[in-house]
């Protein structure tokens, strides 16, 4: 039996996208990817040694996890959303400098 809270929870939407960025493979700052992150909240980052980090952000409409692969040049963004996320998606690609995007989307929910 679900409790009353859980059947009021919209149903979301987890959308991926797939992106290569521009420039030297082994040379995606941190610092300069957090600068360019602040414009879309909040963001709990982790940077891998020897390379590489992963972000968070967690709002209450959205939740956004980033994670990159420099020497590969190419990283992923999940966004959990009860809203359409193509926009947001679009805006961090834009953000972020990619080069070329694919994306997935999977309902799930009620």
């Amino acid at each position: 039996m679900s409790s009353p809270a859980f059947a009021a929870r919209p149903a979301l939407r987890r959308s991926h996208a797939f992106g290569t960025w521009s420039g030297e493979a082994g040379t995606f700052d941190p610092k300069s990817l957090a600068s360019r992150l602040e414009a879309f909240g909040d963001w709990t980052i982790h940077a891998w040694t020897p390379q590489g980090l992963s972000a968070a952000s967690f709002r209450a409409d959205r939740t956004v996890v980033l994670h990159t692969w420099p020497e590969r040049g190419i990283a992923t963004l999940d966004v959990w959303s009860a809203a359409d996320a193509d926009a947001y998606i679009d805006a961090i690609a834009r953000a972020l400098g990619w080069t070329h995007r694919q994306r997935t989307h999977l309902d799930r929910g009620p």
